[in-house]
């Protein structure tokens, strides 16, 4: 279960760090242009490349990694537990 948060903690922290990224960085666009030119800025905005969101991508991708795996021994470990468990009350009523 402890896997479970961890892996969603990290995908969701990864989420949060890419999206403050550019926000960290400032402004989006350049200064206001004079009127009747496009609004649209002359080259990207920063905070948008991979080299400045490498670390959110990469807790994104290790929480992803770690979801269905851990879902799968968790639901294993639960499964395992219930037949044990079966076992047991069978093993008392036909002892």
């Amino acid at each position: 279960m402890l896997a479970i948060v961890l892996g969603a903690l990290l995908v969701v922290g990864g989420v949060l760090y890419m999206a403050a990224q550019p926000i960290w960085r400032g402004r989006l666009s350049e200064r206001r242009t004079p009127a009747g030119a496009t609004l649209e800025p002359e080259k990207p905005a920063a905070g948008f490349g991979l080299a400045a969101n490498w670390p959110g991508l990469a807790l994104v991708i290790l929480g992803a990694l770690l979801l269905p795996g851990s879902v799968d021994i968790y639901r294993s470990q639960t499964i395992a537990a219930a037949r044990w468990a079966v076992a047991r009350k069978l093993a008392a009523v036909f002892s």
